[in-house]
């Protein structure tokens, strides 16, 4: 799956574009651009430098489509919609999880000194979220991603691009779509269920 994301000028709505390896192209909501590293590349940097597949680019990879995302070019599968809404209902937890980890691994980003302490406080933080033990190795490491992304992107100029391949590898498994009922099944799913922290 490729992904562009595209540099706006500060207080403008963002937007990328998702190719899925089906042919399938979305354009995908952002929200407004600040002088930082975009929220969706966020997420992006850190779900591959941590292998997940449960998050939400696995997620988009394996056929989920968020109220965020539009329909570009592509002809769509039959059920669809039904299949992305399984999918979501599956993994709204792994989902919920994605995004906490995300917002961790972009605070430790940006420690001025991120000591093992450092990260440590910021985990513990997190964990009563999270429940569970995180890798601190892991979530620095991510952190370091985080970071030469932001360092290149500030490279980027307005109206410049930059496209990342997502690997096939990290596509969140599919699951059995439950049948539309007579009123119109599911659609897509509101990434604010996941998390009601979109910012661009």
């Amino acid at each position: 799956m490729r992904v562009t994301f595209i540099r706006f000028p500060e207080n403008r709505r963002a937007w990328s574009l998702i190719e899925r390896d089906d042919g399938v192209a979305y354009r995908m909501d952002g929200g407004s651009v600040a002088d930082r590293l975009p929220h969706d590349l966020v997420h992006f940097t850190v779900e591959r430098a941590l292998g997940m597949a449960d998050g939400i680019w696995g997620a988009i990879a394996g056929g989920a489509v968020f109220d965020s995302m539009h329909h570009e070019a592509g002809r769509r599968a039959p059920h669809a919609a039904e299949r992305s809404a399984a999918l979501i209902r599956a993994y709204g937890e792994h989902l919920h999880r994605a995004e906490l980890i995300a917002g961790l691994v972009d605070r430790v980003a940006a420690l001025s000194a991120p000591t093992p302490p450092a990260i440590a406080r910021l985990a513990a933080d997190s964990l009563q979220w999270l429940d569970g033990v995180v890798d601190l190795v892991q979530i620095e490491s991510a952190a370091a991603a985080v970071r030469d992304a932001a360092g290149q992107w500030r490279d980027v100029p307005v109206d410049g691009r930059v496209t990342l391949h997502w690997p096939a590898r990290l596509r969140m498994p599919a699951v059995p779509a439950r049948p539309a009922s007579r009123r119109g099944g599911p659609t897509r799913a509101r990434r604010g269920r996941v998390s009601a922290r979109r910012t661009g």
